[in-house]
């Protein structure tokens, strides 16, 4: 146990949400928002996807900017971990040109 004051830190009840991609993102006045989207498989056909939107994230420009610093931070930690192959980062970048 802590002496931390709980009203100092995020509530328990924080909603995790499980996202398979990004699916948009637009940007105007500063402002950028995107949808996170998950692949949902049919109930009554095997072989049928559809694409969902789950949640929309909006934020301000140095936000949206930090976030990618800290995202390719993460990619650059996976590779030297070994948990992820360059190739493959490659791949999925070139995927978006």
């Amino acid at each position: 146990m802590t002496d931390n004051n709980p009203a100092d830190f995020p509530a328990t009840f924080t909603p995790t949400m499980f996202a398979d991609l990004a699916m948009n993102h637009a940007a105007a006045n500063g402002v950028h928002k995107f949808y996170l989207a998950r692949v949902d498989p049919s109930f009554s056909d095997g072989g049928k996807n559809n694409l969902s939107p789950c949640v929309q994230i909006v934020m301000p420009e140095a936000g949206f900017l930090n976030l990618v610093a800290f995202f390719n931070t993460s990619i650059a930690q996976m590779l030297s971990d070994g948990r992820i192959k360059q190739e493959d980062v490659d791949a999925t970048r070139d995927a978006f040109k």
